[in-house]
């Protein structure tokens, strides 16, 4: 993946350096990819870029997915490309990534065995070890893939465990409520109490320990845009 990343200037035609930018951000699969129509970048209700796509494989269709400011950027200049390319198109039936073989419409993608067959030629880099300055252990490609795996797996597991949290919290605030508005079983008013003070204790408890797992989360999704961010500008001092 450094390897990659380190030469996706190089990529040509432009397409292909588009949707190798998509891949590694997104990981989405490259008839996903490939089959994106020219309006595929939208804004979430905070201003954030996010990719509109179909799921072919799964039969769904207007996904969005969360992409970097980068990428973003990448769609935009090709989106641009593409109009100049094709100006009296209409824009509904162009695709983001157009093949320049018999397709004067613009409403043919490039082909999967045209981006592997490029991509085949950076991959065979990927096998020679990249150059060390004697300072340190050197990066190498699996090491990186290693750390974003073990990054997303924790963030992945925060997440669960966050969701867990949550729940039990609602399901403990819940059931104070319902004691405290009569409307469950008569109890003993000193028993209730005592309730109420073991439910407020636990409800403190679990808003630590969530408190806890989102300072967790946000440190993996750190790491995670801190790997991104490198294997996007591998040519950047560390």
């Amino acid at each position: 993946m450094t390897v990659l990343c380190a030469s996706l200037h190089t990529l040509e035609p432009a397409e292909v350096r588009v949707a190798t930018q998509i891949g590694i951000d997104t990981g989405r699969r490259p008839e996903d990819i490939l089959g994106l129509p020219l309006d595929c970048l939208a804004r979430d209700k905070d201003g954030a870029a996010v990719l509109v796509y179909d799921n072919v494989k799964a039969d769904r269709l207007g996904r969005r997915l969360p992409i970097s400011a980068a990428t973003a950027e990448v769609i935009t200049s090709q989106q641009q490309r593409v109009r100049q390319r094709f100006p009296h198109a209409p824009a509904a039936k162009l695709r983001l990534l157009p093949t320049s073989y018999r397709n004067p419409d613009g409403t043919k993608p490039i082909s999967r065995s045209t981006l592997e067959a490029l991509l085949e030629k950076i991959h065979a880099l990927q096998a020679e070890p990249p150059a060390g300055d004697g300072t340190g252990p050197a990066v190498t490609r699996a090491s990186l893939q290693a750390d974003l795996l073990a990054a997303h797996e924790r963030a992945i597991r925060l997440s669960s465990r966050i969701h867990h949290l949550e729940k039990r919290l609602s399901e403990a605030l819940g059931d104070q409520a319902w004691r405290e508005s009569g409307l469950g079983a008569p109890a003993d008013i000193d028993a209730l109490s005592q309730k109420i003070t073991h439910l407020e204790q636990q409800v403190l408890d679990l808003k630590l320990q969530l408190e806890e797992r989102d300072e967790d989360l946000a440190a993996a999704r750190a790491a995670n845009r801190e790997l991104m961010t490198q294997l996007n500008h591998p040519g950047r001092p560390q």
